[in-house]
Protein backbone atom coordinates (compact mmCIF):
# COMPACT_ATOMS: atom_id res chain seq x y z
CA UNK A 1 0.00 0.00 0.00
CA UNK A 2 1.15 3.54 -1.24
CA UNK A 3 2.26 6.05 1.58
CA UNK A 4 -0.12 9.03 2.26
CA UNK A 5 2.60 11.17 0.65
CA UNK A 6 2.53 9.25 -2.95
CA UNK A 7 -0.07 11.59 -4.33
CA UNK A 8 -0.09 15.18 -3.88
CA UNK A 9 -2.14 18.33 -4.92
CA UNK A 10 -0.54 20.91 -7.17
CA UNK A 11 -2.62 23.52 -7.96
CA UNK A 12 -6.15 21.94 -9.18
CA UNK A 13 -3.97 18.48 -10.83
CA UNK A 14 -2.64 15.25 -8.58
CA UNK A 15 0.26 14.20 -9.06
CA UNK A 16 2.21 10.75 -8.16
CA UNK A 17 4.94 11.93 -5.58
CA UNK A 18 7.41 9.24 -6.20
CA UNK A 19 7.26 5.68 -8.28
CA UNK A 20 5.61 3.52 -6.57
CA UNK A 21 7.86 0.12 -6.40
CA UNK A 22 4.49 -2.75 -6.61
CA UNK A 23 1.33 -1.04 -7.92
CA UNK A 24 0.11 2.26 -9.00
CA UNK A 25 -2.26 4.00 -6.13
CA UNK A 26 -5.90 3.86 -7.18
CA UNK A 27 -7.77 7.52 -6.19
CA UNK A 28 -11.84 7.97 -6.08
CA UNK A 29 -13.19 11.17 -5.35
CA UNK A 30 -16.42 12.06 -3.04
CA UNK A 31 -19.36 14.15 -3.90
CA UNK A 32 -18.04 17.60 -3.63
CA UNK A 33 -15.06 16.67 -6.24
CA UNK A 34 -15.10 16.06 -10.25
CA UNK A 35 -12.13 13.53 -11.54
CA UNK A 36 -10.67 14.54 -14.85
CA UNK A 37 -8.31 12.49 -16.65
CA UNK A 38 -6.98 13.71 -19.68
CA UNK A 39 -9.86 16.25 -19.86
CA UNK A 40 -12.79 13.11 -19.81
CA UNK A 41 -14.99 13.23 -16.63
CA UNK A 42 -14.38 10.19 -14.67
CA UNK A 43 -17.25 9.33 -12.11
CA UNK A 44 -15.37 5.65 -11.29
CA UNK A 45 -11.84 5.31 -9.24
CA UNK A 46 -8.97 5.95 -11.25
CA UNK A 47 -5.25 5.11 -11.17
CA UNK A 48 -2.79 7.89 -10.31
CA UNK A 49 0.13 7.72 -13.19
CA UNK A 50 2.04 11.05 -14.36
CA UNK A 51 1.38 9.64 -17.85
CA UNK A 52 -1.60 10.94 -17.60
CA UNK A 53 -2.93 14.58 -16.86
CA UNK A 54 -5.49 14.07 -13.51
CA UNK A 55 -7.29 17.41 -12.78
CA UNK A 56 -9.92 17.93 -10.36
CA UNK A 57 -13.01 20.45 -9.61
CA UNK A 58 -14.73 20.94 -6.45
CA UNK A 59 -18.44 21.62 -6.46
CA UNK A 60 -19.73 24.93 -6.65
CA UNK A 61 -22.08 25.68 -3.78
CA UNK A 62 -25.10 27.52 -3.25
CA UNK A 63 -24.41 30.90 -1.49
CA UNK A 64 -26.97 31.99 0.84
CA UNK A 65 -29.00 34.92 0.35
CA UNK A 66 -27.73 38.19 2.29
CA UNK A 67 -31.17 38.74 3.56
CA UNK A 68 -34.79 37.06 4.19
CA UNK A 69 -37.82 38.74 4.28
CA UNK A 70 -40.54 37.25 5.53
CA UNK A 71 -44.04 38.89 4.79
CA UNK A 72 -47.05 37.84 7.52
CA UNK A 73 -50.04 35.57 6.74
CA UNK A 74 -52.50 38.32 6.74
CA UNK A 75 -50.16 40.28 4.80
CA UNK A 76 -49.96 43.56 6.48
CA UNK A 77 -46.21 43.16 7.62
CA UNK A 78 -42.98 42.15 6.60
CA UNK A 79 -39.99 41.54 8.30
CA UNK A 80 -36.48 41.38 7.50
CA UNK A 81 -33.50 39.62 8.80
CA UNK A 82 -30.39 40.43 7.70
CA UNK A 83 -28.16 36.72 7.66
CA UNK A 84 -25.08 36.45 9.50
CA UNK A 85 -22.61 34.56 7.11
CA UNK A 86 -19.65 33.00 6.81
CA UNK A 87 -16.79 32.79 4.30
CA UNK A 88 -17.04 29.04 3.15
CA UNK A 89 -14.00 28.18 1.28
CA UNK A 90 -13.58 24.47 0.33
CA UNK A 91 -10.03 23.17 0.36
CA UNK A 92 -9.11 19.73 -1.37
CA UNK A 93 -7.69 16.93 0.97
CA UNK A 94 -6.04 13.88 0.14
CA UNK A 95 -6.99 10.90 2.87
CA UNK A 96 -6.95 7.33 2.54
CA UNK A 97 -9.72 5.99 1.56
CA UNK A 98 -12.00 4.77 4.36
CA UNK A 99 -14.28 2.52 2.55
CA UNK A 100 -11.26 0.64 0.93
CA UNK A 101 -12.64 1.00 -2.39
CA UNK A 102 -9.13 2.78 -3.43
CA UNK A 103 -6.28 3.47 -1.84
CA UNK A 104 -6.92 7.38 -1.30
CA UNK A 105 -9.98 9.44 -1.18
CA UNK A 106 -10.27 13.20 -2.41
CA UNK A 107 -12.62 15.09 -0.36
CA UNK A 108 -13.14 18.75 0.62
CA UNK A 109 -12.17 20.15 4.27
CA UNK A 110 -14.14 23.16 5.16
CA UNK A 111 -12.66 26.54 6.28
CA UNK A 112 -14.44 29.32 7.43
CA UNK A 113 -14.07 32.84 8.63
CA UNK A 114 -16.47 35.10 9.76
CA UNK A 115 -17.44 37.91 6.68
CA UNK A 116 -19.16 40.89 6.58
CA UNK A 117 -21.45 40.96 3.68
CA UNK A 118 -22.50 44.73 3.96
CA UNK A 119 -26.09 44.79 2.60
CA UNK A 120 -26.67 48.13 1.44
CA UNK A 121 -30.34 50.01 1.93
CA UNK A 122 -30.74 49.91 -1.62
CA UNK A 123 -30.55 46.04 -2.00
CA UNK A 124 -33.30 45.99 0.25
CA UNK A 125 -35.37 48.47 -1.77
CA UNK A 126 -34.62 46.53 -4.79
CA UNK A 127 -36.09 43.53 -3.27
CA UNK A 128 -38.70 45.00 -1.66
CA UNK A 129 -39.58 46.28 -5.09
CA UNK A 130 -39.35 43.09 -6.55
CA UNK A 131 -42.33 41.34 -4.39
CA UNK A 132 -44.10 43.97 -5.05
CA UNK A 133 -44.19 45.90 -1.52
CA UNK A 134 -44.01 49.99 -1.61
CA UNK A 135 -45.77 51.33 1.24
CA UNK A 136 -45.71 51.46 4.83
CA UNK A 137 -41.90 50.92 4.56
CA UNK A 138 -39.58 52.09 7.83
CA UNK A 139 -36.19 53.17 6.53
CA UNK A 140 -35.31 53.22 10.30
CA UNK A 141 -36.15 49.63 10.92
CA UNK A 142 -34.54 48.94 7.37
CA UNK A 143 -31.45 50.78 9.37
CA UNK A 144 -31.72 48.60 12.12
CA UNK A 145 -32.03 45.25 10.84
CA UNK A 146 -28.95 46.13 8.63
CA UNK A 147 -26.58 47.13 11.54
CA UNK A 148 -28.12 44.03 13.37
CA UNK A 149 -27.63 40.92 11.54
CA UNK A 150 -29.17 37.97 12.92
CA UNK A 151 -31.97 40.03 14.34
CA UNK A 152 -35.73 39.48 12.61
CA UNK A 153 -37.12 43.67 12.37
CA UNK A 154 -40.93 44.52 11.57
CA UNK A 155 -40.09 47.03 8.46
CA UNK A 156 -43.30 47.30 6.66
CA UNK A 157 -46.93 47.30 8.23
CA UNK A 158 -49.85 47.98 6.22
CA UNK A 159 -53.86 49.09 7.55
CA UNK A 160 -55.91 46.15 7.79
CA UNK A 161 -59.00 46.96 6.10
CA UNK A 162 -61.86 48.27 7.57
CA UNK A 163 -65.41 47.79 6.62
CA UNK A 164 -67.47 50.63 4.92
CA UNK A 165 -70.43 51.98 6.30
CA UNK A 166 -73.16 53.56 3.25
CA UNK A 167 -75.06 56.57 3.40
CA UNK A 168 -78.48 55.65 3.25
CA UNK A 169 -80.11 58.75 2.26
CA UNK A 170 -84.15 60.00 2.22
Amino acid sequence: MPSDQAVKIVDNRLVLNVEPKRKFPVLRSDNSITLYVNGQRKREPIIISNAEEIKFEIAEEKQAELFDLEVTQDKLGVYLTVNQLKKRRLRPVIIKDPGKIGDFLITTKEETTPSHHPVELEDVYRKLGEVGIQYGLNEAAIEQAIDNPGEKVLIAEGLAPVDSVDSVGG
